[in-house]
């Protein structure tokens, strides 16, 4: 079969194989399925090299089904891009064709990598991820342990009321709950380990650079460092943004809303950073100064003061990684020497 060279290739992904479509520039190819294994993923990379192929590999964002073999094609140098579910739906409505099959599914995702210009590329390795699953695991944790401490005290207190006392096995499920607290934490611990290895001197350095800052927990600077890059951004405002902190105008004409924050962003960074913010106001003078100088003189409540605090951490985070430097809480002292009288500031 004579064709042009391929340059684009399209996976649909699924529990036990993937399709894939190699799509010249006038969208002609050919399609072929592989399982979703270790071996079927080998196979396919020897079928990327029969074909001579250099071109982008994209595919849809599956849950767990398509970590190995995007953490796969990035380790073996292959340009790939792992895209949102929606985007590929609202592409797939606005096409002609409507067949819903594996093969076709594959092809449009091969257009996609053709006519689409603005596709975000994977770059994650199987470090990386097993990284972000401990960390999904602790998110998890955080919120059925809050669940269950909530349950049980409230249990406590309705018997205490009643003038009576736990069982044995209503306190040793208090202790329970105890423990469980402590694996997490015990889990948080391998994952600031693991993010930031004690044989990685510059890893090490970069710990020390975010620990420096006024709120961030070794944790936390882990974080930082496994969902952030500062080095292909040029400002912190996309550390912002990914994090859904950056604030949304609704505007008609002449008529202007009230700015709301996006809240497009990671939900559990969003936490952590508000964490983070409480952490700052209450143990450093310089914070504590910037959260009443919101609340008297800007009119924020304490909820948006935070959320300010925490934005500015985030700034600091990113200048102090990007210049590897200390933090320095006499340039926010300057800083808020600065702010008095100014109008415009927060």
């Amino acid at each position: 079969m004579n064709h042009n060279p391929f340059v684009s290739c399209g996976i649909d992904i699924a529990s036990q194989k993937f399709d894939v479509f190699l799509m010249d520039q006038d969208e002609n190819g050919i399609h072929q399925s592989f399982d979703n294994s270790a071996l079927g993923i080998q196979e396919y990379i020897s079928f990327l090299e029969k074909n001579s192929y250099q071109g982008k590999v994209v595919m849809e964002s599956t849950g767990r089904y398509h970590e190995l073999l995007a953490t796969t094609l990035y380790s073996n140098g292959y340009s790939t891009f792992v895209i949102n579910p929606l985007r590929v739906k609202k592409y797939h409505q606005a096409g002609i064709q409507k067949v819903k099959t594996d093969k076709n599914d594959s092809k449009i995702l091969a257009e996609m990598g053709i006519k689409e210009k603005k596709l975000d590329p994977f770059v994650c390795d199987a470090k990386e991820i097993r990284n972000r699953k401990k960390i999904s695991l602790v998110r998890s944790l955080e919120d059925k342990i809050q669940e269950m401490k909530a349950m049980i005290n409230n249990y406590a207190s309705s018997q205490n009321v009643l003038g009576n006392s736990l069982s044995k096995f209503e306190q040793e499920l208090q202790l329970l709950i105890k423990r469980l607290e402590k694996q997490k934490n015990n889990i948080q611990a391998e994952i600031v380990e693991e993010v930031f290895p004690a044989d990685n001197p510059e890893a090490q350095e970069d710990k020390k650079i975010l620990t420096s800052i006024s709120g961030v927990s070794p944790y936390y600077a882990a974080l930082i460092y496994c969902y952030y890059s500062f080095k292909d951004v040029k400002n912190a405002a996309s550390w912002i943004s990914f994090t859904g902190l950056a604030v949304s105008v609704f505007e008609s004409g002449k008529w202007k809303g009230a700015g709301r924050l996006s809240k497009r962003g990671n939900h559990y960074l969003r936490k952590r950073n508000y964490t983070a913010a409480w952490g700052a106001y209450m143990h450093d003078g310089a914070f504590k100064d910037y959260y009443d100088y919101l609340k008297a003189k800007r009119g924020r409540t304490h909820k948006e003061a935070l959320i300010i605090i925490g934005k500015k951490i985030l700034r600091i985070a990113y200048s102090c990684l990007k210049n590897k430097t200390y933090f320095d809480p006499q340039i926010l002292t300057k800083q808020m020497n600065s702010l008095v009288g100014c109008s415009n500031c927060a």
